[in-house]
Order: C-alpha cells, then sequence, then structure tokens
C-alpha cells in the first residue's frame, strides 16, 4: 500500500517536471492530474482506514492477553481463596443477574462489542426481571 502511494507520488512529480521541462501543455496536465490526485487521496484514505483497523485489533490483543493472565492467575488462586474472596471477585465480575420466568440471565461487567451480541437477544426490548425474582408485583406472602 505504501509503494503505491510513493508510486502515485511519484507519477504527480513527474508530471510536473515535464511541465516545467516544456515537455507537456497546460491541459495535458490538467486532464491527467486530477486522476492522479484521486488515487493518492483513495489509497492514503485506504492506508489509514487499515492502520487504524490494526491499531484496534492491537488493543484488543492486549486486553484479551491481560484477561487471559488475570483468569490464569484465578484459576490458581481459586482453591485457596476462601468465600468472602470469591463473593468479592463476583462481585466485580457481575453487573447483575435478570431472573425471568422461564430465563435467567447473568450479566458481566466486562464490555462486549456489538458483534458479541447475537440478533434477537432481547437486549433492546424490556424483559420484566428483577434480581432476586420475578413477578415481584405480586404481593408477599
Amino acid at each position: 500500500m505504501g509503494k503505491e502511494i510513493i508510486k502515485v507520488a511519484k507519477s504527480i512529480e513527474k508530471l510536473l517536471d515535464a511541465y516545467q521541462e516544456d515537455l507537456l501543455q497546460l491541459d495535458e496536465l490538467r486532464s491527467r492530474m486530477p486522476d492522479l490526485r484521486r488515487r493518492e487521496k483513495t489509497l492514503k484514505s485506504e492506508f489509514t482506514s487499515i492502520d487504524s483497523i490494526y491499531a484496534d485489533q492491537q488493543a484488543i490483543l492486549k486486553l484479551t492477553e491481560n484477561i487471559e493472565d488475570f483468569l490464569s492467575s484465578l484459576r490458581k488462586t481459586s482453591d485457596t481463596m476462601s468465600v468472602t474472596e470469591r463473593q468479592k471477585i463476583l462481585r466485580l465480575l457481575v453487573k447483575d443477574i435478570l431472573i425471568d420466568d422461564e430465563t435467567i440471565r447473568i450479566r458481566h461487567s466486562i464490555p462486549a462489542t456489538k458483534f458479541n451480541i447475537p440478533v434477537g437477544s432481547g437486549e433492546s426490548t424490556k424483559i420484566p426481571s428483577y434480581l432476586l425474582r420475578s413477578g415481584s408485583q405480586e404481593t408477599g406472602l
């Protein structure tokens, strides 16, 4: 990609040199230059886009490594943890637990990308769910 940008820039430079040496007429320069400028702009925007995607992927890989490191250290110490320590970790990771008539949904506090949410998962619809039990509109016993 970088080689193509350099090649287009050199073509533009050669056209300008040819015009300055009177080897090229102004009309011909004006007709050929917009295509080269357009191509250069397109290549630069593609290069920027690819660079941005690469940076995003690097950030995701780093996050994945951090999560894997956390999980491996958690697995190593999980056998020796007390119940109180386990509860603390659970409270840090679990955002809330939603219980409906037929489903139990545990939402974690680790943000997920929009691509991980399956279509029709019910995230956008209002589900009457509560932290401890469903049907809390009913009066107590």
